[in-house]
């Protein structure tokens, strides 16, 4: 039993030595070999809203009370856009450094700010002012009193969401990468505000099309809408610029410009509804860690 535990101990030793003469490069077995921040904007685009779609983004607002009945509706594209940040990590699931190419799973987070296009509700009514007599045709002129009243509407809210992304990526022995892939991001909505505008004008509108003895008057109203749970699905495409190819420092650092097409669904008040296509614009940096 002595001299089994004695050559176990021998084995060992000799193993320990010959692994401190040889020791394993373990830099190309990373797992996490990329951290990528960056950020940009977005635009998204819906169907044609309807006038219950857009007071039902409102929800309790006292100025909407009745739904406007006497008014106009103008209505328009579900059309949203904003500010995004968004920062991820890279990891490297499969490799191949004498092909340049590599497979990765990025997961991060992303922030939004968007804010929506304008809906307005209008009515205008007009009244016998005055009643002329021009003195060169002997005609009848009228002057009109004219009062004027218009609701602007306008939803705003923040996106919080966690981001996956498979990435198909190609380093070439320049300075440049390309990489592409398929996502999906799943969050919610935070501090969602509806403001409502609303303005009224009466004037004396003269001979000329001009307005006199005017009177405006504006008021406003800010109602808080609940979070809304959301899904996009997307297809990033980038491309890369190493800033350097020998120094440790610069080589590590990737200049990147992505795009990401993609379908939204969820994520608003009920004034934009279905799904909605968008695209959305990334300037950032990926940061190798492998390098």
């Amino acid at each position: 039993m002595r001299t089994v535990s004695l050559l176990l101990a021998l084995a060992l030793l000799t193993s320990l030595r010959l692994n401190a003469q040889h020791p394993v490069d373990t830099s190309g077995r990373k797992l996490v070999r990329d951290v990528f921040v960056s950020a940009g904007g977005l635009v998204e685009g819906g169907g044609w809203v309807t006038r219950g779609e857009v007071l039902g983004g409102a929800p309790g607002s006292t100025m909407l009370q009745g739904g406007l009945p006497d008014h106009t509706f103008e209505h328009g594209p579900a059309v949203l856009g904003g500010g995004l940040l968004h920062a991820s990590i890279g990891l490297t699931l499969k490799e191949n450094r004498a092909k340049g190419s590599s497979m990765k799973l990025r997961t991060g987070l992303g922030m939004a700010w968007v804010g929506g296009a304008s809906s307005s509700f209008e009515r205008t009514e007009r009244f016998p002012y005055d009643t002329l007599t021009s003195s060169g045709s002997g005609g009848t002129l009228y002057a009109d009193s004219v009062s004027r009243s218009t609701y602007d509407i306008r939803h705003t809210h923040q996106r919080i969401g966690l981001d996956i992304d498979l990435l198909f990526v190609k380093d070439f022995p320049g300075h440049w990468m390309l990489y592409g892939g398929a996502g999906v991001s799943v969050g919610t909505t935070l501090g969602g505000i509806t403001r409502v505008e609303h303005r009224t004008s009466r004037y004396i509108e003269t001979l000329d099309n001009g307005r006199d003895q005017g009177v405006y008057v504006t008021e406003d109203e800010s109602v808080r809408t609940s979070g809304v749970f959301f899904t996009n699905i997307h297809v990033p495409l980038g491309v890369g610029f190493r800033f350097a190819r020998r120094n440790p420092f610069w080589r590590s650092l990737v200049l990147t410009w992505e795009t990401r097409a993609g379908i939204t669904i969820g994520g608003e008040p009920t004034n934009t509804p279905g799904p909605r296509p968008g695209i959305s614009f990334l300037l950032g940096m990926r940061v190798d860690l492998a390098r």
